[in-house]
């Protein structure tokens, strides 16, 4: 539910922030929610081999949201939605190909709803609807 509406709250915000300044107050505020879990959380979640990866990975993680925020800037919400929801159903493709991964029920469960919810909103656009 969080991320259904995590569109409309950008959207919404955009009117009150460009969208660096949002990107980086999302990325602030994560931090300061997660700081204390981690904190209480006793295990070590850095391999020093894996740094590169890791900040790689976050380089991509941050274009993602920032480009995602210019975009929901540039369109409409539910064509920003339709563009990015299938985000997750590529990401599982690549994954069972390129890495061999096996997607586990609840993964199989999500990426249904990820349809279902792309399904709904391609059906109600004005411009494919029967209205037309």
């Amino acid at each position: 539910i969080l991320g259904a509406i995590g569109g409309a709250l950008v959207k919404f915000s955009l009117d009150e922030f460009p969208p660096l300044v949002l990107v980086f107050l999302r990325a602030f505020l994560a931090t300061l929610f997660l700081y204390p879990i981690i904190l209480v959380m006793k295990r070590k979640l850095i391999v020093k081999k894996e740094i590169p990866l890791l900040i790689l990975t976050n380089i991509f993680f941050a274009l993602n949201w920032i480009l995602y925020a210019y975009g929901i800037e540039k369109t409409s919400l539910i064509m920003g939605q339709i563009i990015y929801l299938p985000t997750a159903i590529i990401v599982a493709i690549l994954g069972y190909f390129f890495l061999n991964e096996k997607l586990s029920k609840i993964q199989l469960i999500g990426l249904t709803l990820t349809v279902s919810g792309l399904s709904v909103l391609i059906y109600n656009l004005p411009c494919i609807s029967s209205n037309f």
